[in-house]
């Protein structure tokens, strides 16, 4: 199986590497897509605290192929997005929904044909949905949680689907 390898700043290898195997509680998903965020830019700029050698592709979709113990087996076939990390779920950061802070985050990058991860991670896409479009939920979710991180009239709400944000009025920073 490949995977794509960053090895530090533009440093990359394809490799091969073992099939991964699903564990108790995970799936094995074949990947279709991959995206190549803004994260992962930055990575290879040394903006972001992450350390090579590591597989990065952040908005990926894909099929799941296999199933550990515990998984429903009718997750098999299913085409799902995939979140690009998880956290330890036991520190402080995790407590409070801040995940992606978790001091021990384990990244699944989507630059590989294949990718073993827990099965809370694979979100099943509805029958149908082109992956290229899949992939793009989670950065779909990004700008969403932004707006409603925001005021917003409810004139906006209605054509922007946010419910706090809006633009500003004459005068006002950003006007």
């Amino acid at each position: 199986m490949k995977v794509a390898t960053w090895h530090g700043g533009t440093r990359f290898t394809l490799d091969d590497v073992p099939e991964p195997i699903a564990g108790p509680g995970q799936v094995v998903v074949a990947v279709e897509t991959a995206g190549i965020c803004g994260t992962d830019v930055h990575a290879t700029q040394g903006l972001f605290p992450y350390k090579p050698p590591l597989v990065l592709g952040h908005e990926y979709t894909g099929v799941v192929r296999a199933v550990g113990r515990g998984v429903s087996k009718r997750l098999v076939g299913r085409t799902v997005a995939c979140e690009p990390s998880y956290g330890c779920g036991a520190c402080a950061e995790c407590e409070a929904g801040r995940v992606s802070q978790c001091p021990n985050l384990t990244r699944l990058g989507g630059f590989a044909q294949r990718v073993a991860m827990p099965a809370h991670c694979a979100h099943p896409l509805p029958r149908g949905l082109d992956p290229v479009a899949g992939a793009l939920t989670e950065p779909a979710a990004c700008c969403l949680a932004g707006l409603e991180s925001f005021p917003c009239s409810s004139s906006a709400a209605a054509s922007w689907g946010c419910s706090r944000w809006r633009w500003p009025s004459a005068g006002e920073p950003g006007a």
